[in-house]
């Protein structure tokens, strides 16, 4: 049986398509059980693409508009800019240069979203230009007024995985340390992202110079596989378990049940020293509860905060409670006042049950300009969705956020569940890096 495209539908697309400039809109004949009205709007706006390349500028466009509005949930938006990804890296026709120039070269937020669509783009083998080109395009772009899209550029000359893009990074690095920047937001995303590249070889809190020689050491190589060897915190004050904190910062800590359990912490500083002849044992301190271990560390890096930082805190067992801003969460500047404040929020901290890692992590990745997340944990989502959902959830919010995940986890010992590879497959994905901080 056919019917007709419901009334319902086609007023819900009208704004799509009349901005589009197409009469698609008009009733046609369509299955009984059409498809979702966000994946007509995807049909619609690849089917442009496919067309010609004369549409692209048009498109991202509507696409800028589609997530403007918020029509569609998260899940929906993310399935659209997946397609027009995959769509527009096929085009290789000089077209979508102009639109890249035209469009990375523009300020304001109106075309934020297509913005960052297209410099995922611009990274993909298909892109009719050099990479040194390429490169340079992004670089310009790290100066943009913007800070989430400046963000995204210096996060994509990471996922570019060039021997130019690490070049740049350094170079960024450089140019921050001349002009007395190095606890700028631009200094601290391009080291955290030369630190995902090149592990060790790029310690987070180096200058660029100690960077580009042993970059030049290791013949302008990428290891396979990025050894995150422990920062010692004492090098650096304003840090979190030996993780430099990031200017924007939310710190997202488990109070589940579990966390009462005694373990040793692994001593950092004392790690970082020995030769590799001596890594065989781990170095740890004395057992206590955990809770108290993460209570006077997270109470030292409140306090270690610098005046022109942003944070805020985030507690979490079966729901999230967070420092401030229930009903609206943002960062708030790290002044004294504030500082202290976090701190009494801290001291007060007890454990409660469940671990909802789900609900927690998303609050933190949707606060306004928040650059990293820091999540701690010492067991599985067992409250607000399982490890599958958790994933499935940040996926679909982080697509166009770009916030970076550090996750950190006390293994299991004698009593409890924890899954390491999930901590380490969440941060992997989201521009991070995992920290185990007890010996199993």
């Amino acid at each position: 049986m056919r019917t007709k495209r419901s009334s319902t539908t086609v007023a819900l697309l009208a704004p799509l398509v009349l901005a589009l400039g197409s009469g698609v809109a008009r009733a046609e004949e369509v299955d009984e059980e059409p498809p979702a009205e966000h994946r007509l709007a995807l049909e619609y706006l690849v089917g442009r693409l496919e067309a010609g390349p004369e549409n692209i500028s048009r498109v991202l466009r509507q696409y800028s508009a589609i997530e403007s509005s918020r029509r569609w949930d998260e899940f929906a938006r993310r399935e659209i800019h997946i397609a027009l990804l995959r769509a527009l890296g096929k085009i290789d026709d000089p077209a979508i240069e102009r639109a890249a120039e035209t469009l990375l070269g523009g300020s304001g937020r109106s075309q934020q979203a297509a913005r960052i669509l297209m410099m995922k783009v611009l990274i993909g083998d298909r892109f009719p230009q050099s990479r040194d080109e390429r490169v340079a395009t992004l670089v310009e772009v790290t100066r943009s007024r913007d800070q989430r899209t400046a963000v995204w550029a210096l996060r994509l000359l990471g996922d570019s995985r060039w021997k130019e893009s690490v070049g740049a990074l350094i170079d960024i690095l450089r140019r921050e340390e001349k002009e007395n920047a190095t606890e700028s937001l631009t200094w601290n995303v391009a080291s955290g992202e030369l630190y995902r590249l090149l592990g060790k070889h790029a310690q987070r809190g180096e200058t660029a110079d100690h960077i580009r020689r042993q970059w030049e050491e290791r013949g302008r190589k990428l290891p396979e596989k990025a050894d995150f060897e422990p920062v010692a915190s004492g090098e650096r004050t304003v840090s979190f378990f030996g993780e430099m904190i990031s200017p924007r910062s939310a710190f997202v800590v488990d109070v589940s049940g579990s966390m009462k359990q005694s373990t040793s912490v692994i001593d950092i500083a004392a790690e970082r020293g020995r030769t590799a002849a001596g890594r065989g044992r781990i170095l740890a301190g004395p057992k206590e509860p955990k809770i108290d271990i993460v209570k006077r560390e997270l109470e030292r890096s409140l306090s270690s905060l610098l005046p022109h930082y942003e944070f805020t805190v985030i507690s979490y067992e079966s729901e999230y409670r967070p420092w401030r801003g229930r009903g609206g969460l943002r960062l708030h500047k790290a002044s004294r006042r504030n500082a202290e404040s976090a701190v009494g929020f801290t001291r007060a901290l007890e454990a409660g049950s469940g671990t909802n890692i789900h609900d927690s992590l998303a609050a933190a990745l949707v606060i306004p300009e928040v650059e990293t997340v820091y999540l701690l944990s010492d067991g599985v989502p067992s409250v607000g969705g399982d490890k599958n959902a958790v994933r499935r959830r940040v996926d679909a919010l982080n697509y166009l956020l770009g916030v970076r995940v550090i996750t950190f986890g006390f293994a299991a010992e004698d009593t409890g569940s924890f899954d390491e590879e999930f901590m380490q497959r969440l941060a992997r994905e989201n521009w991070g890096w995992y920290r185990r901080l007890n010996k199993r």
